[in-house]
């Protein structure tokens, strides 16, 4: 469950990104995601992307977190 939550939220910050053309994988290769998702208090992005599928973390927010980075 947790995965999949992982999975889902990653989706839907990928598409928040993407709105504003970054690719998410490439914040994480660069450590922005990591380094951003720790500044947002989360132990790590599997943490991060269940928050966003949780409505904790809207997407909107942690890309413009990802960005402001």
């Amino acid at each position: 469950e947790t995965e999949q939550a992982s999975a889902s939220g990653r989706r839907k910050l990928a598409e928040a990104l993407a709105s504003s053309g970054f690719e998410l994988l490439d914040l994480e290769a660069d450590g922005t995601a990591y380094s951003t998702c720790r500044g947002l208090g989360y132990p790590d992005l599997d943490a991060l992307y269940a928050a966003v599928t949780t409505g904790d973390m809207p997407p909107d927010d942690v890309a413009a977190a990802l960005l402001a980075h």
